[in-house]
């Protein structure tokens, strides 16, 4: 079976600058850079982007190309959006690469065995990091 990939940039770096790479995987597979959304080139939104927005933008990408299921290569915030996506929607991803993926550390680990209380303050510190999934 022969896999599409999709490239899943880093904060700050837009698809278009990892061309090489791209270049060079294209060689061999069908690959799509997706240019996460503060680069879609719309006036930004009046909603705080969190990495949840940018899971569910490549949720809606793999399902708008009908591509599933789909490799996605991810470098750092791209890698971290990626598996966020995966998490929710498994059956649309053949695998996932994650270079240097941003992973959030949770502080309350300690705290584990420590009852509802901890889940809540574990549950409270990634929605801080990462918004609320929808």
């Amino acid at each position: 079976m022969s896999y599409r990939v999709i490239f899943s940039h880093a904060n700050g770096y837009p698809a278009g600058s990892y061309r090489v790479l791209t270049e060079a995987i294209g060689t061999q597979y069908s690959i799509r850079p997706f240019d996460h959304r503060p680069l879609w080139g719309e006036p930004p939104p009046g909603q705080f982007l969190s990495w949840q927005t940018y899971a569910n933008d490549l949720i809606e990408r793999i399902e708008a190309d009908q591509a599933g299921p789909v490799w996605l290569i991810g470098h750092s915030m791209g890698a971290a959006s990626g598996i966020l996506a995966a998490a929710r929607r498994p059956e649309l991803f053949a695998g996932i690469v994650a270079l240097d993926p941003v992973l959030v550390p949770n502080p309350h680990l300690v705290l584990v065995g420590a009852g509802e209380s901890a889940d809540a303050q574990r549950d409270a510190h990634y929605q801080a990091c990462l918004g609320a999934p929808s």
